[in-house]
């Protein structure tokens, strides 16, 4: 699980441009959407997440909660893989 996370994180860091943090600060609880990730990042995430891990996000689960943070999108990758 702790590889999972350092992926995710790493892709975080990638597509979220306007971040406010570094990626040692970003921990599993950190709150994506207050350190700077937006709608348009969220996609873009989104996307590279199903692109790493070569599934598709089910419709009914792009909230904000399985995005929120490292921890949530975690739980909903290992899931899906």
């Amino acid at each position: 699980m702790e590889q999972l996370k350092s992926k995710i994180k790493n892709l975080i860091v990638e597509v979220i441009d306007d971040l406010s943090i570094n990626i040692d600060e970003i921990t599993d609880e950190t709150d994506l959407f207050q350190v700077g990730m937006d709608s348009l990042s969220s996609v873009k995430l989104i996307i590279a997440i199903e692109t790493e891990f070569n599934f598709e996000f089910y419709d009914e689960d792009l909230t904000v909660e399985t995005l929120r943070n490292v921890e949530s999108i975690s739980q909903y990758v290992s899931g899906r893989i």
